[in-house]
């Protein structure tokens, strides 16, 4: 590995290495989020409060999505290794700018699509009530991408204090996985 980064493109990651790693991931949460949701309707049968299921279900989603964003994160990690590339502070950042933002961005998408469908099939919940659970979990989805964003930018930060300190520092491909 070099001592110094070069500059950092996006498209420097290997995608085919990426591909079946992202496809492995999304298969693995898809089979979490159906388990889950079959574990929140069981523990709520009989449960007269009808808010209480599509509630837990947006809980349950927020906490997946930063489940996987981590793994994301760390996969993006383990390709760019792969690849023999030392850890560049353009980089880190750069997962939370591609893959995370895409990743939440999804989410959201999804899981608001979802819960329309269902409400529009069943009108099961009040109308009022699901537009602003919606909205907020919206807020929740922006806050999670808000602390990936804080956590890129630390570890892209000691990245670039670690190199103005000691070009070639090793220790420059751990700080990434330190935290997380």
């Amino acid at each position: 590995m070099s001592s110094q980064p070069v500059p950092f493109d996006w498209q420097q990651v290997d995608q085919t290495l990426v591909s079946p790693m992202l496809s492995e991931l999304a298969l693995e949460f898809g089979k979490l989020n159906h388990d889950d949701f079959q574990q929140i309707h069981y523990q709520n049968m009989g449960n007269g409060n009808a808010v209480t299921v599509p509630s837990e279900r947006l809980r349950m989603q927020l906490l997946r999505s930063d489940e996987l964003a981590a793994r994301t994160y760390a996969m993006y990690l383990e390709v760019w290794r792969c690849q023999q590339q030392s850890l560049s502070p353009a980089f880190l950042r750069a997962i939370c700018q591609h893959p995370i933002r895409m990743l939440i961005s999804a989410r959201i998408n999804s899981v608001t699509y979802e819960l329309a469908e269902e409400q529009s099939r069943t009108n099961r919940h009040n109308t009022e009530w699901m537009k602003a659970a919606i909205e907020e979990f919206k807020r929740s989805m922006d806050r999670l991408y808000g602390k990936w964003h804080g956590a890129a930018e630390i570890d892209a930060k000691t990245v670039e204090h670690m190199l103005a300190a000691t070009p070639g520092n090793p220790d420059v491909d751990g700080v990434a996985t330190a935290h997380r």
